[in-house]
């Protein structure tokens, strides 16, 4: 076999074509890595089945290598079409465009039309603590909305917080849902021994570990946002 034999345009197509997929597998492993060490659930997921996807691709290609499929008619075309396939995708990632300027504004950049200001008295709670019946609030509230005040007012003969759930609201309608949640959810979380008193982690032997309220926050805000919040605050 001489030289002429091998470099023809189907060797040379087929020699840069397994070069590209290697490269493109070898990145696809290198992000599944660092998203492992970063310990990024979700995006150690993604970048698993990416990097399957392209070790994939990588093996039907040198399967058909192995079969001299590349060295026929169809094969080549096959090439050419993912080559051309390949440059049309990296000219729509790589070019420039113009910055989005709603994006760019934030929030107000994608609100359409007026926004009306949400009255917090309108909320259950606020409506049965916050309104002493008697007071300025009280007639200034339910002059605004006087179809709520008798729902409100056989609401406050209940008592206490929640009385029967969704009766401020509407007395022929579902519960409130975050009230009933906030109701079941309190006496498990807040009021188990376990919960309030912990027993020591069997790692630590007994000892203490003092904790400022610095270390603490930076603590607690790195772990929540790890496990994917997008917004943590801690108050007193």
């Amino acid at each position: 076999m001489n030289s002429s034999s091998i470099f023809t345009i189907p060797n040379v197509l087929i020699f840069m074509a397994a070069v590209g997929l290697i490269v493109q597998a070898f990145i696809g492993l290198s992000f599944f890595i660092s998203s492992v060490w970063e310990k990024e659930r979700r995006a150690t997921i993604f970048a698993a089945v990416q990097f399957c996807g392209m070790m994939a691709l990588l093996i039907i290609f040198l399967f058909l290598v192995g079969r001299s499929f590349f060295q026929t008619s169809p094969g080549v075309v096959l090439l050419i079409v993912g080559y051309i396939m390949a440059i049309l995708a990296a000219i729509f990632m790589m070019r420039r465009t113009a910055p989005n300027r709603r994006a760019l504004r934030g929030a107000p950049g994608y609100i359409v039309g007026k926004v009306n200001r949400f009255d917090e008295r309108m909320q259950v709670f606020a409506r049965n603590r916050a309104l002493p019946p008697g007071s300025e609030q009280y007639t200034q509230f339910y002059v605004d909305h006087p179809e709520l005040e008798q729902y409100d007012a056989e609401r406050r003969e209940k008592g206490g917080p929640l009385g029967t759930i969704g009766l401020i609201d509407r007395p022929h309608e579902g519960p409130n849902v975050a009230a009933t949640l906030a109701s079941l959810s309190i006496p498990f979380n807040l009021s188990s021994p376990e919960i309030v008193k912990p027993h020591s982690h069997p790692m630590l032997n007994g000892k203490n570990i003092s904790l400022n309220a610095d270390e603490a926050t930076t603590r607690i805000k790195g772990f929540a946002t790890n496990i994917g919040a997008d917004l943590v605050g801690i108050a007193a």
